[in-house]
């Protein structure tokens, strides 16, 4: 998994060899590694910003928010406004940016939290799932 934030990056990589899970971070400060660690496997979550517990919310909440076509990142897309979510607790002033092609969600902003996706499609090689070189990082201590 990678992130920026706030202009720094965050990789953390995490290999089941089925007898241990080692963990590999990397990010401004350096490289380090968490043998055995007793983490799990990270499940990461993508949520629906435009999704609520049953079809009268949902309905409710279409029926104040407003749809417009615009431009995001050179691509065509739809931002929506004033979605109101009882799933992801969007707020009155909330904005979704929809990418019109694909569906895909590429930003929101809900009051100070924005957040943006980036996707990519085929690029999937083998060596994404070996295991880093070990002595490139610091080992932590238990």
């Amino acid at each position: 998994m990678e992130r920026n934030i706030n202009g720094e990056t965050l990789k953390v990589s995490m290999y089941d060899n089925g007898e241990r899970i080692d963990v590999f971070t990397e990010s401004s400060e350096g490289k380090s590694c968490d043998i055995n660690s007793k983490a799990s496997i990270m499940q990461i979550n993508l949520y629906n910003f435009l999704e609520n517990d049953n079809k009268w919310q949902t309905l409710f909440s279409s029926a104040i928010a407003s749809v417009k076509k615009t431009k995001y990142n050179e691509k065509e897309c739809y931002t929506i406004k004033g979605f109101l979510s009882s799933t992801s607790l969007t707020e009155k002033n909330s904005e979704v940016i929809i990418e019109k092609e694909t569906g895909l969600f590429l930003k929101s902003n809900n009051s100070e939290d924005i957040v943006e996706r980036e996707y990519t499609f085929n690029n999937i090689e083998d060596s994404i799932f070996a295991e880093p070189d070990i002595s490139q990082y610091k080992i932590k201590e238990k």
